[in-house]
């Protein structure tokens, strides 16, 4: 019963993921990534620091919609599931920072206004809360 609700999960999770995900699917990615663990059956991450754990991922070095190579292997490295949650973690910090500090992006100007208005107004709320004795912690947006 826990396999089926599982799989059940795991049907519905696709369906909501992105069309570009659709590629992890085919049987060519499905073909080229056993190739690529067959040979390296260890997270190249962890050997890198002296220790052999087993990989569990095929990761593509630079991302596909990045304009790395979607099917060469030098474009692949297996990771385990700590090392690949770990660089996903990183590469999505960079994107979001890279996309608020992307000065040519039309909403920019006012994404910079709205924080400066943000930043004016908590300063506001915590004048008037001070001034009434409240505490701050009973007002901090969490």
């Amino acid at each position: 019963m826990d396999k089926e609700r599982r799989l059940q999960a795991q049907r519905e999770y696709n369906k909501r993921r992105p069309d570009r995900h659709a590629f992890y699917g085919t049987q060519a990615w499905k073909q080229a990534r056993e190739r690529y663990r067959e040979k390296h059956p260890w997270c190249e991450e962890c050997l890198k620091r002296g220790m052999y754990v087993e990989a569990e991922i095929v990761d593509h070095i630079e991302e596909i919609r990045d304009g790395g190579a979607a099917l060469d292997e030098n474009n692949f490295q297996s990771l385990c599931l700590a090392c690949h949650n770990e660089k996903t973690k990183w590469e999505h910090r960079k994107r979001n920072y890279e996309y608020a500090t992307d000065t040519s992006r039309k909403d920019y100007n006012a994404c910079a206004a709205m924080l400066t208005v943000t930043k004016a107004a908590r300063r506001e709320w915590a004048e008037i809360f001070e001034e009434e004795g409240e505490d701050r912690a009973s007002w901090r947006k969490s």
